[in-house]
């Protein structure tokens, strides 16, 4: 449970400083709207469950706040015109509709827990949330350099997901049942974070602000 209720943290974390960083630098430089995009179609699909029942007040509160704050989010780089005019589309153009959604669905369809339209949206969110961060990456790849508040957001995002894996290890160690198909997709997600990881700590250690990355 601290493992989650950390991951839970650290999520909402990234998203606050993303958008502390576009307000205060006032521009979206280096930001992949597409990757917001992405994930509020992974919240969309996967929180159907908010209209079916009730958890917990926690469980609707972080659920909504995630999707409220991705919304707002897409709203900076794509509407409002302050931001909107520093938003790099030519920079952002990774075509995820062809290369990533039409694959997750098809996964989802084959692997769910059952096949009912719910069970089947939620797979999709799993597969598609593990390759969400693929348009950000290609981008920061692009520039080569990352500067320092979007390094502190793609760190602590896939900090979200490491701790969800660690949650996972303790409910194995437990002799709790787990999603594999949760376990997978956190596995691959952290993977395509890995590379990330390694030059931000480097950078940190030798007291550099922004993360250079290999081009």
């Amino acid at each position: 449970m601290f493992f989650r209720i950390a991951g839970d943290m650290l999520h909402v974390a990234s998203l606050l400083i993303l958008a502390f960083r576009i307000r205060n630098s006032k521009n979206c430089v280096g930001i992949s709207c597409k990757t917001q995009e992405l994930y509020m179609i992974v919240f969309a699909t996967r929180y159907l469950d908010l209209f079916l029942y009730f958890v917990s007040l926690y469980n609707t509160f972080m659920k909504v706040a995630y999707l409220i704050i991705t919304g707002y989010l897409i709203y900076l780089m794509r509407f409002a015109k302050l931001y909107r005019q520093t938003y790099d589309v030519k920079g952002d153009s990774f075509q995820y509709w062809k290369w990533l959604l039409g694959p997750c669905f098809v996964l989802s369809m084959i692997f769910n827990v059952e096949f009912t339209f719910v069970e089947i949206m939620w797979s999709f969110s799993i597969f598609l949330e593990a390759v969400a961060f693929v348009p950000q990456l290609e981008m920061m790849r692009k520039m080569g350099r990352v500067e320092n508040l979007t390094s502190h957001y793609v760190f602590t995002l896939g900090g979200y997901r490491l701790l969800y894996i660690f949650s996972w290890v303790a409910k194995i160690m437990d002799n709790e049942p787990i999603s594999w198909i949760s376990l997978s997709g956190g596995v691959v997600q952290t993977i395509l974070y890995a590379d990330f990881f390694y030059y931000y700590i480097l950078a940190k250690l030798k007291g550099d602000k922004s993360v250079a990355l290999p081009i």
